[in-house]
């Protein structure tokens, strides 16, 4: 479980990173080219490719989803250090008979393995990007 919850970890990190440098490539792209048209002798080639550059990266944001699955997988890695938490301090469900408990601790480490592939299946399945769906469409993708 420990493995697992880094690999998440590692994982929210990462796709966390290339999130937030594409916003900000787009950010600025898009805020140069106002500026770049009041420059005198500015070519507009440069203006339409800060434009492009813009434009090319909302659309990696949207394809790529990076923002969707980091909070899928820090979801994921909080359930599991919940579990890891729980079972070790012996606290319900993970209370009782230690037999008992692993065993429910093993059925609880499955279900949330088969609950992240579920998400990350449907986060890569939908044909809308995410900021076309309503806040209760939203709500049925465990994200």
């Amino acid at each position: 479980m420990r493995q697992q919850y880094a690999v998440l970890a590692r994982y929210h990190a990462r796709q966390m990173r290339k999130y937030r440098v594409a916003r900000v490539v787009v950010i600025a792209a898009a805020g140069a080219v106002p500026v770049m048209t009041t420059v005198d002798g500015a070519p507009e080639w440069v203006i339409g490719l800060l434009g492009a550059v813009a434009a090319a990266s909302e659309a990696f944001l949207q394809l790529f989803r990076w923002r969707d699955s980091a909070i899928a997988a820090m979801r994921a890695a909080n359930e599991v250090e919940d579990h890891m938490t729980r079972f070790g301090l012996s606290l319900p469900p993970y209370d009782g008979d230690l037999g008992a408990a692993f065993q429910r601790y093993a059925e609880a480490v499955l279900r949330t393995g088969q609950e992240v592939s579920r998400v990350f299946a449907g986060l890569w399945s939908e044909d809308q990007p995410p900021s076309a769906t309503t806040p209760t469409e939203k709500s049925t993708v465990a994200v």
